[in-house]
């Protein structure tokens, strides 16, 4: 078997197309967070090492066993007489917020079989940039004893809205599922507020992706030292 580097296109990309017998079985393509970055302070520091070890134990995935299982599937395509699928794999990163001690990063991670998708599931943290520790969900909705249950309708209420307006096709009982498939650990931070999403086929259909609802904030939130950050 073959490799061939397609060369980065900018800091932290990785590139690669596996090859057998000169037939392509494999790309991936790898978006490394905070790569390029002077991360000169404790807390940016922890946090590009954090990065680098979820990114590169993909990276570890896909050249060692996803490598393998397109190469074995190839094999059993042509003991069969079909034609080969060839794999595709990524791990791509999205700053979405980076301001006053605050860094906000979701990244999805897709598995596909030439144009069919296998696997895709979306991750996501928010950081303090000064001490590299994590904030929490209540911390943007006051952490009073019913933040969730405010924040699950306010995110109700949104996807109550996008499908009256015909910008999202959810599942018909998608206002029972919203509360199930809640994870306070599933958002981000945009400019206009806090971005919450769930899996995909947990709302809806394969073909919606990830849904996301943004709750616009009102009230600005402080990081540890007390300093205003939204």
């Amino acid at each position: 078997m073959v490799r061939k580097d397609r060369g980065a296109a900018a800091p932290g990309v990785y590139e690669r197309t596996f090859l057998a017998d000169g037939e392509k079985i494999l790309s991936v393509r790898i978006t490394y967070p905070l790569a390029g970055w002077d991360c000169e302070n404790r807390g940016l520091k922890r946090i590009e090492k954090f990065y680098k070890k979820i990114f590169g134990s993909f990276q570890k995935y896909c050249q060692n066993r996803l490598r393998a299982e397109a190469e074995q599937d190839r094999k059993t395509c042509l003991e069969q007489g079909i034609k080969f699928k060839p794999y595709h794999a990524s791990l791509c990163h999205s700053v979405t917020y980076y301001s006053d001690g605050i860094l906000s990063i979701f990244y999805d991670r897709r598995e596909e079989k030439d144009s069919t998708q296998r696997f895709l599931a979306r991750y996501s943290e928010t950081w303090h940039t000064r001490s590299g520790k994590l904030f929490e969900m209540k911390d943007f909705f006051g952490g009073g004893r019913h933040w969730k249950k405010d924040v699950i309708a306010a995110v109700s209420a949104a996807a109550e809205y996008a499908v009256a307006e015909g910008n999202d096709v959810l599942y018909p009982d998608y206002a029972k599922l919203i509360p199930r498939y809640f994870s306070a650990r599933r958002f981000y931070l945009t400019s206009r507020g806090v971005a919450v999403f769930f899996q995909p086929c947990t709302l809806g259909p394969p073909e919606e992706g990830v849904p996301v609802f943004e709750i616009p904030l009102t009230e600005p939130v402080t990081d540890e030292e007390e300093e205003i950050i939204l």
